[in-house]
């Protein structure tokens, strides 16, 4: 194992505080995620859009598929963008609920 440092100032702009992850009810909260999911342009600007694309940036350069957390960023900012996020929910829960209605179906 090695030990890093990492500038995420550097990388994904301003720090932020806990207050500014703090979500809100259940529904407000599945709406934001759907809202940076569905993309758009600037749809990561703001603290959450960004603390999310940093965390998978650092998960695409642990898993190799980036050169570096700023290069997984960049890519995990991209997708978001593009609006790959909801896309990948959407089939999620599409799989998610075939799979409930056939084990209901079984019981």
């Amino acid at each position: 194992m090695t030990r890093a440092e990492i500038d995420t100032v550097g990388i994904a702009g301003p720090a932020c505080s806990i207050a500014d992850l703090a979500g809100g009810t259940p529904e407000e909260n599945a709406a934001a995620v759907r809202a940076l999911l569905a993309g758009g342009r600037g749809a990561a600007a703001g603290p959450v859009g960004r603390t999310v694309a940093l965390n998978a940036g650092a998960a695409l350069y642990v898993s190799g598929s980036a050169g570096s957390v700023g290069e997984g960023y960049a890519a995990a900012l991209a997708a978001l963008e593009a609006g790959k996020g909801l896309v990948a929910l959407d089939r999620w829960a599409e799989a998610s609920a075939a799979l409930a209605a056939e084990e209901e179906a079984e019981a």
